[in-house]
């Protein structure tokens, strides 16, 4: 995987990220491994100083000497694919597991389990010789075998019959492997035909592609778009719905007291509103981890029957749906064309843009005129449509901020949108910021309803992100393990470790690791 070319690497990060669907297929079922010689020295200079510290192998854990933190941080400095991608920065990675360097003992063992695989009788004898044959470092020590149990090459042993130990290569010195949520066969799946159950007025997006069996070239794959019956909405409405989204927004996330406020308050003031000036549209802004996915699918399991798995939910991410520069205009009229039909035969669709600081901004000024104070756009109104936007632009700031409050002694809810003018900085950050907003017209315009800060993750967030996954995955409660998963994650800055460097992303698949303790 290290010497994998980033753009490659890059067109996973649509599939491994917290999407509920990319073009209509749930990857969350899927696992990827990548396996990799990225922060083997790492490793073996971590088992070398237990080894000179008169400590055991088995006390090596993943928080021994910050052996994750060290893995990721050689994988960002190194030269390889993975340190130019996204999915490192973007904490994708679910668990970094190092492979240790072997000992002499463990070549041994690794020949007597050929002996058997070739159906030669077990010799321990034999097998001591074939390991004392290998090369080992240190230089000094000579504990680690150079190959670990890649035996192929080994020169029979005189007198004994040759044993020539083939092993893959997950046995391999200092290879640490991966395991992920969500599959590699998506790599490998031939173009896929999707009906598109619109809602609304019959006809409306099939006039404007053509006909029900012309195929429209959607980001390189095909979809057959059809008419669908007339059928009521599928929102909900009423003041009990908003009861519950400002229920779900205390019980299930954690550290984001603005982010609660103004989303409760924006997306209830617009649901009421029977006749909006113009769409609602937001921009969430922070770091990795923090919660802006898990927000937009908060809000979408409070505005339709079947949640984030509602078809009126349209879900964009740059670098999987835009990914070529020079195909700009393409995308733009497909946008353009998808945006508006859907809207058409739904009013109240849903638009997510992921990445958003990653997008071209010839693409974002495509979106403009469905944002503006029109009443109509060639026959159609978005006054009732939803736009969210998430960005990492602004994220170092809003954690400067807070870090800042924090140092200042002052309490974290303390901190509030006029706090330190934070919303004036977030929107003059993403105009010195060299992403797409930068160029876009939709900011100059005013066009955004509110730029909200999710707030850095502390120690205490973290923990209760824990305790919440415990109940999610029929756990037992359990507040010291909840504390224990939540210490082994990394924190920043280098003094103070206040912040979460991850959020909460990968505490599900941390908490996993003790479900059977």
């Amino acid at each position: 995987m290290d010497k994998m070319h980033p753009q490659l690497i890059d067109t996973l990060k649509a599939f491994l990220d917290y999407n509920a669907r990319v073009d209509g297929v749930s990857f969350r079922n899927a696992i990827f491994i990548f396996l990799s010689n990225a922060g083997g020295n790492e490793i073996a200079k971590v088992a070398l100083d237990f080894r000179r510290e008169g400590k055991d192998r088995e006390e090596i854990k993943m928080n021994s000497k910050e052996l994750e933190t060290k893995i990721s941080q050689s994988i960002m400095s190194g030269k390889s694919g993975f340190s130019q991608s996204i999915l490192i920065d973007h904490h994708l990675i679910d668990h970094f597991i190092p492979f240790l360097p072997l000992e002499q003992k463990h070549v041994s063992q690794c020949a007597m389990a050929e002996m058997v695989h070739l159906k030669i009788k077990p010799n321990i004898d034999l097998a001591n010789e074939v390991a004392q044959e290998l090369l080992y470092s240190s230089k000094e020590e000579k504990i680690y075998a150079d190959k670990g149990c890649n035996l192929e090459h080994t020169k029979p042993t005189v007198g004994r019959r040759a044993v020539f130990v083939r092993r893959p290569t997950e046995f391999s010195q200092c290879v640490p492997h991966r395991r992920l949520k969500l599959v590699l066969v998506c790599f490998f799946r031939p173009i896929r035909h999707v009906e598109s159950e619109l809602v609304g007025q019959s006809g409306h997006l099939i006039s404007l592609i053509g006909c029900s069996a012309t195929a429209t070239c959607w980001y390189g794959k095909a979809f057959h778009l059809t008419q669908a019956q007339n059928r009521c909405a599928t929102w909900p409405s009423g003041v009990e719905r908003w009861f519950g989204l400002e229920a779900d927004l205390n019980e299930s996330l954690f550290g984001q007291h603005i982010v609660s406020y103004v989303v409760l308050k924006a997306v209830s003031s617009f649901m009421t509103d029977k006749n909006p000036n113009k769409p609602l549209v937001l921009s969430f802004h922070g770091t990795a981890g923090v919660g802006k996915n898990h927000v937009a699918k908060i809000i979408a399991r409070n505005v339709y029957k079947k949640g984030e798995n509602s078809k009126h939910i349209h879900t964009f991410i740059s670098e999987h749906h835009f990914p070529h520069k020079e195909k700009s205009d393409l995308y733009s009229s497909q946008l353009k064309q998808w945006i508006h039909g859907n809207v058409s035969s739904f009013p109240r669709s849903m638009f997510i843009f992921d990445e958003m600081d990653k997008i071209n901004p010839q693409l974002i000024d495509v979106i403009k005129p469905f944002l503006d104070y029109n009443a109509r756009v060639d026959g159609v109104s978005f006054r009732n449509a939803i736009f969210i936007f998430l960005s990492n632009a602004g994220g170092r700031l809003i954690a400067e901020v807070a870090l800042d409050f924090w140092r200042e002694g002052n309490d974290r809810e303390e901190l509030w949108m006029n706090s330190k003018e934070l919303e004036t900085k977030i929107s003059q950050n993403i105009f010195n910021d060299k992403g797409g907003f930068l160029h876009s017209s939709i900011i100059d315009h005013h066009l955004i309803d509110h730029y909200i800060p999710f707030l850095p993750l502390e120690l205490k967030h973290v923990r209760q992100c824990v305790l919440a996954e415990m109940v999610h995955l029929n756990m037992k409660r359990d507040n010291d393990l909840g504390d224990k998963v939540a210490r082994e994650m990394p924190y920043y800055p280098e003094e103070e470790k206040i912040f979460a460097v991850k959020g909460c992303k990968s505490v599900r698949q941390k908490l996993a690791l003790y479900n059977d303790e």
